[in-house]
């Protein structure tokens, strides 16, 4: 069983999934430290005018804790935010209709902390696509650096593990032209289940 070790994002881009459809497993990793203007509270969508973030407001002072101990600041009406960002964005596009009650569901829950909502983000992604080979878990504990087996060739090299590119091909967008790095948001929005063959185009392995 092959696996990845990576901390939780919020609705990751690509790479993310590219690197996770190659391995049996994904240890989310939310005992690592949160990191200011990462992925890990923020994500990337298509606009009109190009693209936006969405992001979860943290409590200050909260750079280098634990992901899964960042309070979020739900003073901040973030929620409903980024459900009709969502709605602006990608009401029109082919799939947006079918996965809709899915993501009301998601933002009308109660999130208190950075860890459990980038989790869920990510299993709720899972559920959408389909993908039952995948165990997304959250652990405490986890493996050695040097056993990993998969990394993505943009991470800090590990000796003997499969290092991955991933290269997104232009797909089709809500919008004219064509803007890359988006969250997996995009692509599920646009091409439905078709998202899992666009990652598996992208993506390419070498052995270091």
């Amino acid at each position: 069983m092959n696996f990845v070790l990576r901390p939780p994002e919020y609705f990751p881009g690509l790479p993310f999934w590219a690197l996770a459809l190659e391995c049996d497993r994904v240890i989310l990793a939310d005992t690592f430290q949160y990191s200011r203007q990462s992925l890990q509270n923020r994500a990337r969508l298509r606009t009109p005018d190009g693209w936006q973030w969405i992001t979860i407001p943290v409590i200050g002072r909260q750079h280098r804790r634990p992901i899964n101990e960042v309070e979020i600041d739900n003073t901040v009406p973030w929620r409903g935010k980024h459900l009709r960002a969502l709605q602006y964005n990608y009401r029109t596009t082919p799939y947006f209709e079918a996965f809709e009650d899915r993501f009301e569901a998601f933002f009308d829950r109660d999130w208190l902390t950075l860890g459990s909502v980038s989790v869920a983000s990510i299993r709720l992604v899972c559920e959408i696509l389909d993908i039952p080979k995948m165990l997304v878990q959250s652990e405490g504990g986890h493996p050695a650096p040097d056993s990993l087996e998969l990394i993505l060739d943009t991470d800090r090299p590990v000796d003997g593990a499969t290092m991955l590119h991933f290269e997104s091909e232009v797909y089709r967008q809500n919008f004219g032209g064509f803007e890359p790095e988006m969250s997996i948001l995009d692509p599920v929005f646009n091409l439905g289940s078709e998202t899992l063959d666009l990652l598996r185009r992208g993506t390419a392995s070498t052995t270091d």
